[in-house]
């Protein structure tokens, strides 16, 4: 038989009663308000003017308090009535017949005519250390102070594990349910839970771990609150929401996960206000996403229990004034310049884990393996989720079969049980944060996945389109939301990015009309930025514009297809100012069939920019060693096609003339088109004088070539100038190179080395492989000079290795030079130790070029 419990059991309306003493016409305002805080904690407020009773006043207000469970009195000026026979008033009569019940003494102040005897009462009142005694100025704050107040007493007194009238205060509440203890080890988020840890500790009361789904973020959460328990030095509780979708529900949630009954009808948070107080506590609250509007209930708690701090995860920051916000990262991923700390990182390293743990005898023993895996996360992100899902698939596949299978990172899945169902699928944890967008934002978001690199709030209202309002806020939203994120590195203007599965699953929403009309917005605005990254490219600032183009160039490539594939010969004419970019990269060859495509869908068409894409057209065939082909442009221009009418166009086409000239022999024809070229091209502004310093190299080397060795140091010289000036590294370097070798022809060796060393630093800070192929050619020239024939052949394989990716050609005036420096090295070795020490070379890194150059001309001069 169930034994009796140890507290009466009452019914559902016996509720605290709250007995209210006041003078009545003096406080009729704040009556008003003290009953009001009762109520709205679902207590009885005990008054006179709530009913009239046949007794006599005394009597009945004995029989009320008789039956009360609090005593609250209000006073102000008014001391109150004494009936004949009294020696007190009624009010002093209720205080004194309150003994034993808790009691609530609130007085108002200012009272400059506060009568004598309520003044004596009042002190006698403030000395007994059993009366919560407070002042208060009006109404208002009365029945703020009214309510906490009860709130606190009613957990103290009433609710937690005792009864209506129960008179003594439970000690506090029971110990927090225990945490969850995920199953599997925590990896690469030691120091994000250490910060997080320490914000805790050192008083920040509202930390919210933001990131997109699948990211860590309750796994973070969770370690956080087992090192906050285990330090015993604050009670923590978790408190999962997954499954509320009630911002009104949040509230009865935490009170559920602390054990805090609401049984009676109370209030959640007057419940747990009650409950907590001012103990200490740490709330763990995990996935408030989709119920953010409960967000203002929690800063109210906090407001109301000063020892409580929270740890929320949530998808999207909540907005609180004093919270504290701390992105959830992806995993690091490996260095691909450093695949021999592949394993160490910890993208890496949480998959092997759990791939060991379904294939035990998982490993990377091969390059190729680590270079699959590598890839693998980072096509996944780094994304923990992610990384999870695919890594089950290892106890059937090798690490290149992984990586050739996993074609879509969102058909990934979890067999797991224990896996929420947001998080069974990549596919299911975006829709989970889709859903969360308006309409707009998840138009916006489909729009966007255009981009392939990161991009900036002017392409995101330009591709997004007026139909869709500010684009800043939906990019805020966007990012908020951490489906879009600050793209780190970037300069200029901020840019932001999609994770490759975000941008994947944005790509399946867009499409038909929509998805047609948002592409032409996109080839427009590359277009128009092609322009501007050309301008760039051709100024003092070429680094960072540099830097731009390379980021820039995926997008760039793309549209330009686009472009062509719509048929659309107009627009597609404004990427072949692409061309400069990629030939100081090296990387002309990625869009030799997008110019030929733009070359036949303008021919007859004669548009107004024709003559630009010839002029361009020319410069690309010219640079990638196709000298016929630039050859026949070059005619086109005045002749099949206006000369195009910006100001550099007539000194590029003589220049180009000059070289080719050269090319053929034509000497004096070279240099009379050469000097045209300096004349025309001086007047032109900034890019005709960056233009400008190629026609004086090619003057120099002329002169060179003639003998006149002053000429050409003084033409090589302005090249330089001009180059350093107007922001072409590509003369400056040229520069520096020949005038090296003007150094050797003089025997001037210490200033050959010394130019060299300098163009050596100047490719290696600003790449530029064409460049890098002419300094290691006067470079090998050194090292013949020191005696080190060997080094030199293999400084020669190096530069053809480079030119073999590049797809380039020595330009027709510098071959000379070229093939007099390898008949040397050729004359200092036999045949069979040039061809091994050329093979050398061939099979050298080419990104370690620069440093090989420098390498050869520093070890005589000490120069570290």
């Amino acid at each position: 038989m169930t034994a009796s419990p140890a507290v009466p059991i009452l019914t559902p309306d016996q509720r605290p009663r709250v007995f209210i003493s006041s003078t009545l016409v003096e406080l009729t305002a704040e009556r008003a308000a003290a009953r009001a805080a009762v109520e709205a904690l679902r207590l009885i407020p005990v008054m006179f003017e709530l009913g009239a009773r046949p007794h006599p006043a005394r009597a009945l207000y004995r029989a009320y308090l008789a039956q009360s469970h609090v005593f609250v009195a209000v006073y102000a000026e008014r001391y109150g009535w004494v009936a004949p026979g009294e020696e007190v008033s009624g009010l002093e009569d209720e205080y004194l017949l309150s003994a034993g019940l808790p009691r609530l003494v609130y007085v108002k102040t200012p009272a400059p005519a506060r009568e004598p005897r309520l003044a004596a009462l009042l002190a006698r009142v403030r000395d007994d250390d059993t009366v919560s005694y407070k002042s208060f100025t009006d109404a208002a704050e009365l029945g703020a102070l009214l309510r906490d107040d009860l709130a606190v007493l009613l957990g103290e007194r009433f609710l937690l594990g005792g009864a209506v009238g129960a008179p003594e205060p439970h000690p506090a509440p029971a110990p927090a349910p225990a945490l969850p203890y995920p199953m599997t080890e925590l990896i690469g988020r030691d120091d994000q839970v250490a910060a997080v840890s320490r914000l805790l500790a050192t008083g920040e009361r509202m930390v919210t771990l933001v990131g997109p789904g699948g990211i860590g973020k309750t796994r973070v959460a969770l370690e956080v609150a087992h090192r906050l328990a285990a330090e015993g030095r604050d009670p923590v509780a978790f408190v999962p929401l997954e499954a509320v979708v009630d911002p009104g529900a949040v509230l009865p949630a935490v009170a559920a996960a602390l054990g805090v009954g609401l049984d009676g009808g109370i209030p959640a948070m007057d419940a747990l206000v009650a409950a907590l107080g001012p103990r200490r506590f740490v709330l763990v609250v995990d996935n408030l996403e989709q119920v953010a509007a409960a967000a203002s209930d929690l800063a109210g708690l906090l407001e109301r229990c000063p020892g409580v701090a929270v740890l929320a995860t949530s998808r999207a920051p909540l907005r609180l004034r004093g919270e504290r916000q701390v992105p959830v990262e992806p995993l690091g991923l490996p260095d691909p310049d450093d695949m021999g700390a592949a394993v160490h990182a910890p993208a890496v390293a949480l998959f092997l884990d759990r791939a060991r743990a379904v294939q035990p005898g998982f490993g990377l023993d091969r390059a190729e393996d680590v270079a699959a895996v590598a890839e693998l996360v980072r096509r996944l992100d780094g994304i923990p989720l992610a990384l999870e899902m695919a890594a089950a698939r290892a106890r059937l596949l090798s690490p290149t079969a992984l990586l050739n299978r996993v074609g879509s990172a969102l058909d990934l899945g979890s067999r797991a049980g224990d896996v929420p169902a947001r998080q069974r699928t990549v596919r299911d944890t975006l829709s989970w944060s889709e859903q969360l967008l308006s309409p707009e934002q998840r138009c916006l978001l489909a729009r966007l996945s255009l981009f392939v690199s990161p991009w900036t709030l002017t392409d995101a209202e330009s591709v997004g389109g007026a139909d869709l309002g500010d684009a800043f806020e939906g990019v805020a939203a966007l990012v908020e939301s951490s489906l879009a994120v600050p793209a780190p590195g970037t300069v200029g203007e901020p840019r932001f990015r999609l994770y490759e599965t975000v941008r994947a699953f944005a790509a399946e929403r867009l499409t038909g009309p929509e998805r047609v009309a948002a592409e032409q917005r996109y080839v427009r605005r590359l277009a128009s930025v092609t322009e501007a990254l050309d301008r760039g490219i051709r100024s003092a600032d070429q680094a960072r514009w540099r830097t731009e183009f390379r980021l820039l160039w995926p997008d760039l490539r793309l549209a330009w297809g686009l472009a062509l594939r719509d048929g659309d010969a107009t627009t597609a004419v404004h990427f072949v100012n692409a061309w400069v970019g990629l030939w100081l990269d090296g990387r002309l060859h990625e869009a030799e069939e997008l110019m030929a495509g733009t070359l036949a869908a303008a021919a007859g068409q004669h548009p107004p920019r024709h003559g630009d894409l010839v002029l361009a057209a020319a410069g690309w065939a010219f640079n990638r060693g196709d000298y016929a082909r630039a050859r026949e442009l070059i005619e086109q221009l005045g002749r099949e096609v206006p000369v195009p009418e910006i100001p550099e166009a007539a000194g590029t086409v003589c220049l180009y003339r000059g070289y080719l000239d050269a090319g053929d022999g034509a000497f004096d024809a070279a240099a009379e088109q050469l000097a045209r070229s300096t004349a025309l091209l001086a007047d032109a502004g900034a890019g005709g004088r960056w233009i400008e310093a190629f026609a004086h190299s090619g003057l120099g080397s002329l002169a060179a070539l003639g003998g006149d060795l002053e000429t050409a140091r003084r033409e090589h010289s302005v090249s330089g100038a001009l180059g350093r000036e107007y922001g072409n590294v590509a003369a400056e370097m040229q520069a520096a190179v020949f005038l090296a070798v003007l150094g050797l022809a003089t025997g001037d060796l210490a200033e050959a080395r010394e130019l060299l060393a300098s163009a050596s630093d100047l490719v290696e800070q600003h790449p530029f492989y064409e460049g890098n192929a002419y300094c290691l050619e006067a470079a090998a020239a050194v090292a013949v000079a020191d005696g080190d024939a060997v080094a030199a052949a293999r400084a020669l394989g190096v530069a053809r290795a480079l030119r073999d990716v590049i797809g380039a050609r020595v330009w027709p005036l510098l071959e000379p030079v070229s093939a007099q420096v390898q008949d040397g090295v050729r004359a200092a070795l036999d045949p069979t130790a040039f061809a091994a020490a050329f093979a050398a070379g061939r099979a050298t890194d080419p990104r370690r070029a620069a440093a090989l150059a420098r390498d050869l001309v520093r070890p005589a001069t000490g120069t570290p």
